[in-house]
């Protein structure tokens, strides 16, 4: 059993013994919360098998770790966009994956970063103050 499978088995059998403690369910309702709860497990492990991947293709670039700042991880559409941000706000290399082991994109001219990401920045600068006081 790959770690895929195993990861879905324990969320599916967790999720299950959460969600019929609570109350009586019929089984169409039952499988409606495990097949969303599937589909989250699957988009989690999406994330972070390709930001896994990525790591391992800027590590392998020293000039951007010189300036490195942050790195940031999102979805768009059906692909996974992995950016390295320098200290000067800009983007300067890019991956994108459509499954998470192999790269379907690899840009590394700089540019500025859209305020889509910007506002993923903000987001993310937020909830960790609000963890991290």
């Amino acid at each position: 059993m790959n770690m895929k499978n195993m990861l879905s088995l324990i969320v599916v059998l967790s999720s299950w013994l959460a969600v019929y403690s609570q109350g009586s369910y019929t089984e169409i309702e039952l499988k409606l919360k495990c097949d969303s709860i599937i589909e989250e497990s699957n988009t989690l492990y999406r994330y972070e098998t390709a930001a896994w991947n990525f790591t391992d293709m800027f590590l392998a670039k020293p000039e951007l770790m010189e300036t490195i700042r942050g790195v940031l991880t999102y979805q768009q559409g059906d692909t996974i966009k992995c950016l390295v941000i320098d200290d000067q706000s800009q983007c300067t290399y890019e991956v994108s994956f459509l499954n998470e082991s192999a790269p379907c994109s690899e840009v590394t001219t700089y540019r500025s970063l859209s305020e889509y990401e910007m506002n993923l920045i903000k987001v993310r600068e937020k909830n960790t103050e609000c963890i991290y006081g």
